[in-house]
């Protein structure tokens, strides 16, 4: 059965169904790895999996890593597409452009990153899985969970660099 794909904004994120992550077999994992790239982010509801599951899903798509660290490219290794790494944890400045002027620049970039017009919000139900390409956008958790609780496994794939 072929997994359907609901785009979920116009800038990224997408809700798949027709897919049990349990169970991925190559065919599947290489239809979710085109729509992971176009859609940068994948939120499957209804994915009664293990602790552990995430981490082999996450060996489909590469070798993992434990915690990246790596130079900033201006391309997307898979894609192609143009980017920029900028994260206020991370970025104090751009180096050789006037203080000012750079602070101007990212603080124009932080405001575009945080707008709603360029965020995928997920709706948390229980057993969802939701999958980001660390290499084109950013994640940030908000706590508004509660009183229930969300657990979270993270898996990440070796190898490629941010944009």
């Amino acid at each position: 059965m072929p997994i359907e794909v609901e785009p979920i904004t116009g800038s990224a994120g997408a809700g798949v169904c027709g897919v049990d992550l349990a169970d991925v077999s190559i065919g599947p994992a290489e239809e979710l790895r085109k729509v992971w790239l176009d859609h940068k982010a994948l939120v499957v509801h209804d994915q009664s999996i293990s602790r552990t599951a995430p981490v082999g899903f996450g060996r489909r798509f590469g070798d993992l890593e434990v915690h990246p660290f790596t130079e900033r490219d201006s391309e997307h290794p898979e894609t192609g597409q143009r980017g920029i790494f900028t994260n206020r944890s991370f970025v104090s400045h751009i180096e050789g452009v006037d203080r000012n002027e750079s602070d101007e620049i990212i603080g124009h970039l932080e405001r575009q990153i945080m707008s709603p017009s360029g965020q995928c919000r997920i709706r948390w139900l229980k057993d969802t899985l939701v999958m980001w390409d660390n290499r084109a956008v950013q994640h940030a958790a908000t706590n508004d969970v509660l009183p229930e609780h969300r657990r979270m496994e993270r898996v990440i794939i070796v190898g490629d660099r941010p944009c």
